[in-house]
């Protein structure tokens, strides 16, 4: 899949993100009380949004229908407003630039497809710096979480220049490094709410030094795992430091089920582009972005 960046306005081109987040309050992600009424109603097949052709088990339907109840039971104490988010450069459904909306909501469709039973982690990884990754995993998240029966979990791996982090005012509060540090840190302690619905934040933590030695732990396999497992409609997005300046993205890339490649169009050389995806493994290459920005 190739995918051209350039129908983006420039205001929405590139990977630089503003860091002026208001922080919000900490909240569970899953209501206490479901009422039976609203349990019976998502039960329905039409609430589940399934294929016409699907086929489940009674343990697969049971196991949907309590994810899709979680799911609705997701809150947000302080949203974000539509001016907030296009400062942060954050798509939403108000935003005048229709186009840029649609495609990601195209690229999440092109991700993936129709399939409602698996979700998936996905790692976002560019060339060099300034390719655009952040911006791309950042908005691929948002595009997820407009489903209202989807949630979407951002982790930011790139302890280098932690832009997620700082865009979400969540800098200096524990997150990623922290739990693969400390076997006490459980992981709901580090999810934070984004200020979107259904979209939680993980940011990268206090700890920014051995990144090699954190995610090739088997805390970062556990927590992928767990991440998943949270939720069977959760997609989990990794934000990574640019593939040919650091050893980290090769490390977490087997980690992961897809792999979306950002890279700035025609500032990557041939060979550069080839070692990128030889490093990452093409195997789990799923697509490429062609990042261009305009003047």
């Amino acid at each position: 899949m190739i995918d051209r960046s350039d129908d983006f306005p420039s205001r929405y081109s590139g990977s630089g993100v503003e860091a002026s987040a208001k922080k919000g309050s900490r909240v569970m992600d899953i209501g206490k009380e479901i009422s039976q009424k609203t349990r019976e109603s998502i039960a329905q097949p039409s609430s589940l949004n399934l294929p016409m052709n699907a086929d489940l088990s009674g343990s697969e339907l049971n196991s949907l229908v309590e994810s899709r109840l979680q799911i609705k039971q997701m809150k947000e104490l302080n949203p974000l407003s539509p001016a907030e988010l296009s400062k942060k450069k954050i798509i939403h459904p108000e935003m005048k630039e229709k186009q840029v909306i649609n495609k990601f909501r195209s690229l999440r469709t092109k991700l993936f497809g129709h399939d409602f039973r698996n979700n998936s982690v996905v790692l976002v990884c560019t060339t060099h710096e300034g390719g655009g990754s952040t911006f791309f995993a950042i908005n691929l998240a948002a595009a997820i979480a407009l489903e209202e029966s989807k949630t979407s979990l951002l982790i930011d791996c790139n302890l280098n220049n932690p832009s997620i982090t700082e865009t979400f005012g969540l800098k200096g509060e524990i997150g990623l490094t922290d739990y693969l540090e400390d076997p006490n840190v459980d992981l709901e302690k580090i999810i934070y709410p984004s200020g979107i619905s259904r979209y939680r934040v993980i940011p990268v933590g206090t700890s920014l030094e051995s990144s090699s030695e954190f995610f090739t732990s088997v805390r970062m396999r556990q927590l992928l795992q767990l991440a998943r497992e949270r939720y069977s409609d959760r997609y989990v997005i990794l934000d990574t430091p640019p593939v040919l300046g650091s050893a980290d993205t090769s490390i977490l890339a087997p980690l992961c089920n897809k792999i979306l490649v950002v890279a700035p169009y025609g500032e990557v050389s041939e060979d550069d582009f080839s070692r990128t995806i030889e490093t990452v493994g093409p195997e789990r290459v799923t697509g490429v972005i062609l990042n261009e920005k305009l003047i």
